[in-house]
């Protein structure tokens, strides 16, 4: 009897281990936020200074001033768009002419340039400081993930991409870095999943708990 007893109380034991067990493990596993990958598209722009001035026939148009680090990226036919601390509306333009290159004070070089303000309304005035943000290149259909996602070690850049239950350690190759994020060459598709705090893991492969943004 006491026999029987004893094996119920083992029983019981590695009945309780067995259900305890891996809710501990549950609890101890990074618990990671994760996205689902998708193709985007956006706009590479180069943000500049300038002021509101007045042509001979009254119409405003926007004076722009260059510098050296990045005129070599604008050229006339460029659309941006122009803000101000004066006025609300954020306007569309285009560049339609680039000068020549001036020395500044510090004998810093810099570009004058031009550009036309699509339907410039009445709260601008001339003197107004101004900023533009002119588009040099088009993101057209590129996989973007936000950048804080990628981590850097000896071998390169790397993501944690989801399989199950599994966050896997792939390295990749990485492009432009735009308002949505960097753009990714290799090693990652449309639809797949990666991690967004990737600090969390350290492991090559490493089982997680998915936890939604």
């Amino acid at each position: 009897m006491k026999k029987y007893s004893f094996l119920f109380i083992i029983a019981v034991f590695a009945l309780i281990i067995a259900v305890v067990t891996p809710e501990l493990m549950y609890v101890s596993l990074p618990k990671v936020e994760y996205l689902k990958v998708k193709k985007l598209s956006t706009d590479l722009s180069v943000a500049v200074k300038g002021k509101i001035s007045k042509d001979e026939n009254g119409k405003y148009f926007a004076n722009l001033f260059i510098g050296e680090d990045v005129f070599s990226k604008i050229k006339k036919g460029q659309n941006l768009t122009i803000s101000g601390s004066a006025f609300e509306k954020t306007y569309k333009g285009k560049i339609t002419s680039i000068g020549e290159v001036t020395n500044g004070e510090d004998s810093i070089a810099y570009v004058q340039a031009t550009a036309k303000i699509s339907n410039p309304k009445r709260q601008l005035k001339s003197g107004f400081n101004i900023k533009a943000n002119v588009i040099t290149k088009k993101i057209k259909n590129k996989i973007i993930i936000p950048s804080n996602s990628i981590l850097q070690d000896k071998k390169g850049e790397y993501i944690y991409k989801i399989n199950k239950t599994k966050a896997e350690k792939v390295y990749i190759k990485t492009g432009e870095i735009t308002d949505k994020g960097t753009v990714i060459k290799t090693n990652l598709k449309e639809n797949d999943y990666i991690v967004l705090n990737p600090e969390k893991l350290k492991a090559k492969k490493e089982d997680v708990v998915i936890k939604n943004v």
